[in-house]
């Protein structure tokens, strides 16, 4: 997984051809991480707070303080739920 995450290409739960119809509707953000905090999978991002689900493998796929990512989520209730995340793109 951490090779994944490195070259940009994990996408977290689902099956493809579902990824895909959703992909269009996930909204996308690219920044430095803040802060993240492993017990409650949450990743902070330009003062953004954004949740990892525990199905994606939670703190164990987590990016470090620091590190340039893009991301992509939905809303769900008050939670922005993260669906794929990667090295930063242009």
């Amino acid at each position: 997984m951490v090779a994944a995450l490195a070259t940009g290409a994990l996408a977290l739960g689902g099956a493809a051809a579902e990824e895909k119809a959703q992909a269009q509707d996930d909204m996308k953000v690219t920044g430095m991480v803040t802060e993240v905090d492993k017990d409650t999978n949450e990743i902070t991002v330009e003062d953004e707070t954004f949740v990892m689900p525990d199905s994606a493998g939670g703190a164990s796929v987590m990016p470090q303080v620091g590190a340039e990512i893009t991301l992509f989520y939905r809303e769900e209730g008050d939670e922005k739920l993260i669906t794929r995340i990667g090295q930063a793109q242009e």
